[in-house]
């Protein structure tokens, strides 16, 4: 299709030509009486009249409505669209309305107002526009993900009495505006960028991801599930009041932080079924409560070798002095060496590849337990701060996020990566350790 200039007026084929007209006071309408209809290029000319459009099937065409007079209706009445282009010139404030269509397919659609009331299939829609509203509508949908801008207010929504509007494949991009869905299920959906608020109510999500900022956001009566936790993600940040009642996250990934921080009420959120994936909340379930004895035996387990491997290379060279005057010994010559090559190398000698390995795993334990100490010390204060807020009925008592940035790195890029060289290297030393030999009398 070409593009839409304002040379249309004048030049193309006015609408009025595709259908039976008839004028009922400021409105003109065109029956299409049942007929499929090829539109090509086509201009709708609203200078005097408002107009309804009804009773057929429009495919194949551009539709450009002008010229500039603000405050017109355009309605198509149960009519079926498929391959049309609609556009208002000179940022025309007007009223694109469809009213009891069957199937609006592969259009696009651009108008200051865009309002669908009980339609069926809307589907691959391209829609431009400052205010939205899905009014009873059974489904918008995509074969492929399509953004549904929100500039202004965008609304979706069908009464108690209807089954939910379904939203699929879509993403509601927050350019300053206002969301409210109420009785919507959504899948595979996203909602980003920046809302002035947003609002949920009675609506299941599925495998939706939420990352977007708000001034205020609301959900009720709302549940969220993901097939895994990579599939969903509830991480919107709310900057102003957040109000979450009867809210249930399951299966999915959710940062529990703006939760904490800025929800009054959180006695009907349900977060049982989530994955929490929240810095502060991770850190403080790894190096504080009952993982804080894990750590500290974990620690003891690397120093309890090492001071096995000092206390045994001490005490054979104290035997050596002491080899003559015990009957069952006998005189031996030891080679003296420094402790912590002994530490570093163990028994393998600086000069084999063995040694080398033990060194490697060696300063990979030191390293990893020299950060589980600083976590585990600073992890164990914040808590300890935090508890003592809430005790006072602080609203925010989690600490500030810049408190342990660093932490959340040495978790990240220290205590991951080593973890797992940390376990070989311990296990290593307690082999070491426990199969180190002992002189016994011989019997007999």
């Amino acid at each position: 299709m070409t593009s839409l200039t304002r040379s249309w007026f004048g030049s193309r084929a006015p609408i009025d030509s595709v259908g039976a007209v008839s004028a009922q006071a400021a409105e003109r309408v065109i029956d299409l009486k049942g007929e499929k209809l090829a539109l090509g290029e086509v201009h709708l000319d609203i200078t005097e009249h408002f107009y309804i459009i009804r009773n057929g099937s429009l495919s194949d065409g551009d539709i450009l409505v002008g010229p500039r007079v603000d405050g017109r209706r355009v309605t198509f009445q149960n009519v079926s669209l498929s391959n049309v282009k609609i556009r208002c010139a000179d940022e025309l404030d007007a009223e694109l309305a469809f009213v009891g269509c069957g199937e609006v397919r592969n259009c696009a659609i651009q108008a200051d107002q865009v309002t669908f009331r009980e339609c069926r299939v809307l589907e691959d829609l391209q829609l431009d526009s400052r205010t939205l509203s899905l009014d009873g509508c059974w489904s918008l949908q995509a074969g492929n993900r399509t953004v549904v801008p929100v500039a202004g207010l965008v609304t979706s929504g069908t009464d108690a009495a209807n089954p939910r509007t379904r939203l699929r494949n879509l993403e509601f991009k927050g350019a300053g505006g206002r969301l409210v869905l109420n009785r919507v299920s959504l899948r595979e959906c996203a909602i980003c960028g920046n809302f002035e608020s947003v609002a949920i109510r009675h609506a299941d999500l599925e495998d939706c991801r939420i990352t977007a900022i708000a001034a205020g956001w609301e959900e009720a009566s709302v549940t969220h599930r993901a097939a895994d936790r990579r599939a969903g993600i509830w991480a919107a940040e709310v900057q102003g009041e957040l109000k979450l009642k009867d809210v249930s996250l399951e299966g999915l990934t959710v940062d529990s932080e703006v939760i904490a921080n800025q929800c009054e009420d959180r006695s009907s959120v349900d977060l049982q079924n989530a994955f929490v994936d929240n810095e502060w909340e991770v850190l403080r379930d790894n190096y504080s409560g009952t993982l804080l004895a894990f750590h500290l035996m974990f620690l003891f387990a690397f120093v309890a070798p090492l001071l096995t491997k000092m206390a045994m290379a001490a005490g054979a060279a104290g035997i050596s002095g002491l080899a003559l005057n015990i009957p069952f010994l006998k005189e031996q010559k030891y080679e003296m060496i420094p402790v912590w090559e002994v530490l570093l190398f163990g028994f393998y000698g600086m000069k084999s590849l063995l040694g080398w390995t033990h060194a490697v795993l060696t300063v990979a334990l030191l390293l990893y337990n020299v950060a589980r100490v600083y976590l585990t010390v600073g992890i164990v204060k914040l808590r300890s701060r935090e508890e003592h807020l809430a005790m006072q009925r602080f609203r925010r008592a989690r600490p500030a996020a810049w408190k342990y940035r660093t932490k959340i790195l040495v978790h990240r890029f220290i205590m991951q990566p080593l973890f797992l060289l940390a376990i070989a290297s311990a296990l290593w030393k307690i082999w070491d350790a426990i199969k180190m030999q002992i002189p016994i009398p011989a019997a007999g």
